[in-house]
C-alpha cells in the first residue's frame, strides 16, 4: 500500500453513510489537490483565491440550503458583518448561537459557511448569528479576537450571556476559545457555553497526532496550514493563549466546553490538549469522538449516523448548559 493510498483508506469501522460521503470527497480531492492552494503572496492573489473557495463552498452547499430553506438575514454586529440563521423546528429554542467559521484563519466566510450555521440552527432550535471576522494575513490574531470580542459582547446587550453559546469549527474553534479567554481576562461576560469542532488550539503544532497523522489527514495538507497559521500568528506569540488556547490558564474558570472532533486528522491532539487544559483546571470539558472521521465530518458529512450523532449531543449538552444558566 503506497503512502498515497494509507492517507486515503477506509476503515470498515465507519457507517456506510459516511463511507460513500467520504469516497465521494476524496475522489474530488485527489482529482483536484492543488486547486486553489497554491500560496497567495499578493493582495490580488489572496483576493482571487478566496473568491475561488467561497464560490465552491456556495456552490456545494446550495442543494442542502435549497432542501433546508433557513430564514437568512444579513446584519452588522459592531462593525463587523453578519448572517442571522433560523430554521424551522419542531422544538424552537431561546437565545442565540453564535458561529465562528473555518477556513484555516485566511478564507471562507459567513455567506460561503451558511450550511453549516444552518446546521447549528436545525440541531439546536437556536437563532445562530455568524460573524465575518477579519482574516489574515490582513489580521492578526488579537485583532480577530478583539473584533469578535465586541461582536459578541454587543449581541449579549440583546441576548442575556447565559442563554448564549459559541460554536466554531476548525479556526473558528480556536478563535471561539481565544475570544472566550479574552473575555474573561477583560472583564467581560462570557458566553454560557463553547461547542468547538476541531479546534486549532496549539500555533506550536507540539502534539502527538501531528508525528502519528500529519500525512494521513485527507483533507488537510499539513505544510499549507502552517503557512497560513503563520500569516496569523507570528511564531514569537505562539505562546500566547488568545492564539494557543491549550495554553492558556483556566484556573480563573471557563464555560462548559464541548469538543468534537474525529480520529482522522492530525489536529486530534490540539482537541485532547484543550480538554486536558480546561478540565484539569476544574471546569467542564467533554470530548467527543468519533471513530475514524476527518476534519469537521459534522458539517462535511451531513445525514451519516457519525454528523446526526455529532449534533444531537452538541443539542444535548447546549440545552442542558443553557438551561441550567438560566435557572
Amino acid at each position: 500500500m503506497t503512502a498515497d493510498d494509507q492517507r486515503f483508506a477506509i476503515p470498515d469501522t465507519v457507517s456506510d453513510e459516511a463511507r460513500q460521503k467520504m469516497l465521494q470527497a476524496w475522489q474530488l480531492f485527489r482529482q483536484f489537490p492543488q486547486a486553489g492552494s497554491q500560496f497567495p503572496t499578493t493582495p490580488e492573489e489572496w483576493a482571487e483565491q478566496r473568491n475561488n473557495r467561497n464560490a465552491m463552498a456556495e456552490y456545494f452547499q446550495k442543494p442542502y440550503l435549497d432542501a433546508l430553506a433557513p430564514e437568512i438575514v444579513e446584519m452588522e454586529v459592531a462593525g463587523l458583518p453578519a448572517i442571522s440563521v433560523r430554521v424551522d423546528t419542531p422544538n424552537p429554542q431561546p437565545g442565540v448561537v453564535v458561529y465562528l467559521h473555518g477556513g484555516a484563519f485566511t478564507y471562507y466566510s459567513a455567506r460561503s459557511s451558511l450550511k453549516a450555521a444552518a446546521m447549528v440552527a436545525k440541531a439546536t432550535g437556536r437563532r445562530v448569528v455568524s460573524l465575518d471576522y477579519p482574516l489574515a494575513p490582513e489580521a492578526k490574531f488579537m485583532e480577530v479576537t478583539g473584533a469578535t470580542l465586541r461582536a459578541v459582547a454587543r449581541i449579549a446587550e440583546e441576548t442575556p450571556p447565559e442563554q448564549m453559546a459559541i460554536f466554531g469549527t476548525s479556526a473558528g474553534g480556536s478563535i471561539a476559545a481565544g475570544t472566550t479567554l479574552r473575555m474573561r481576562d477583560e472583564g467581560h461576560a462570557m458566553p454560557a457555553a463553547l461547542v468547538l469542532h476541531s479546534p486549532s488550539t496549539d500555533c506550536n503544532w507540539s502534539g502527538d497526532s501531528f508525528l502519528t497523522m500529519g500525512d494521513r489527514d485527507p483533507f488537510m495538507e499539513e505544510h499549507e496550514v502552517h503557512l497560513r497559521l503563520q500569516t496569523y500568528v507570528e511564531p514569537k506569540d505562539y505562546g500566547h493563549p488568545y492564539a494557543s488556547p491549550a495554553l492558556g490558564d483556566y484556573t480563573p474558570g471557563f464555560p462548559p466546553t464541548l469538543i468534537q472532533t474525529g480520529t482522522r486528522e492530525f489536529l486530534l491532539s490540539d482537541s485532547v490538549r484543550l480538554y486536558r487544559a480546561i478540565r484539569d483546571a476544574g471546569s467542564e470539558a467533554v470530548l467527543d469522538l468519533y471513530e475514524g472521521m476527518p476534519h469537521v465530518f459534522a458539517t462535511m458529512f451531513d445525514g451519516t449516523p457519525e454528523s446526526d450523532t455529532a449534533f444531537e449531543v452538541a443539542r444535548s449538552f447546549l440545552d442542558r448548559t443553557l438551561t441550567q444558566s438560566v435557572a
